[in-house]
């Protein structure tokens, strides 16, 4: 079963927290049990989020600056308050994503 991307209004998760799960359950080691009672979600949901079957685009990156970038689109997404340099983080990799994208 393939699943696809959508439904994201009636997403119990909002990006920050799958973007905290995947950290949680990568670097911290917390088993999907305790990631399902943490984070009030079926532990099917879990596997399917650390799988990358569920929110795709929250996979583990390639590298510590990719993580950095994960973590600011999350804010993005859910429209939570940053900083003052990262917003201008955020405002420099649009820029370089719009020459690429050229």
């Amino acid at each position: 079963m393939t699943f696809r991307s959508g439904n994201s209004r009636a997403a119990k998760l909002t990006a920050s927290e799958v973007y905290e799960l995947r950290r949680l359950y990568l670097q911290e080691n917390w088993t999907q049990g305790r990631l399902a009672r943490h984070f009030q979600v079926g532990v099917g949901q879990v596997g399917r989020i650390v799988r990358g079957e569920a929110w795709a685009r929250y996979q583990r990156p390639d590298d510590p600056g990719e993580l950095e970038q994960m973590r600011l689109e999350a804010a993005i997404l859910d429209a939570t308050p940053v900083s003052e340099a990262e917003a201008k983080a955020i405002e420099e990799s649009q820029r370089k994503l719009m020459e690429l994208l050229k």
